[in-house]
């Protein structure tokens, strides 16, 4: 580790965790997890899809299937596009119909103005704005683990404990009347 900074923040798909922290390890740098988020379909509040199902049962890949799907290709692919749902494989990767964009604005807009989907974290902040829906993917297997790394010989600055528990603080899934771990040692 370069000890370049005092924290990292990062996320990763559940299938690389035994290897990925082999890793951080190798490295000197101690790893806390914060939260475990499941994949969600994330479509417009009017797609046919929604539309349809009206107050029945819950909405599936499957019903997905015949529209087009969004793919953000980033600086790097954070994503695996392969999810596991009881038990059955869906490779997002295989969908005929899939857009490739650069831009998350664009992706956003692309989804609230037409029947595209895409697969991501639930409940993120610019969902009003556009006017778009995160649903839980039943049944799903994978999930991405966000967590941050320090240095194991180094101590924890009072700035970035406040800034592991501000972040702790606006993930889903975490009890925001706690506070964040407290590296162990510092």
């Amino acid at each position: 580790a370069s000890q370049a900074c005092d924290i990292g923040v990062l996320h990763f798909d559940h299938s690389t965790n035994s290897l990925f922290r082999s890793r951080l390890e190798e490295k000197g740098l101690q790893y806390f997890p914060l939260t475990k988020v499941e994949p969600h379909m994330i479509l417009s509040k009017n797609h046919p899809v929604l539309q349809a199902a009206g107050t029945g049962g819950p909405i599936t890949p499957e019903h997905l299937c015949g529209y087009g799907f969004v793919r953000y290709i980033g600086k790097y692919e954070d994503f695996n596009y392969q999810i596991t749902r009881s038990g059955n494989i869906i490779d997002l990767s295989d969908i005929q119909k899939t857009v490739r964009i650069t831009s998350r604005a664009t992706l956003l807009h692309l989804i609230a103005t037409s029947t595209l989907y895409t697969v991501g974290i639930q409940n993120f902040v610019k969902q009003d704005l556009y006017d778009i829906v995160s649903i839980p993917i039943e049944g799903i297997e994978e999930y991405v683990e966000f967590g941050y790394v320090l240095l194991k010989e180094k101590r924890t600055m009072p700035i970035a404990q406040e800034f592991i528990n501000n972040l702790s603080n606006h993930l889903p899934g975490h009890d925001k009347n706690s506070r964040a771990e407290q590296p162990t040692g510092f």
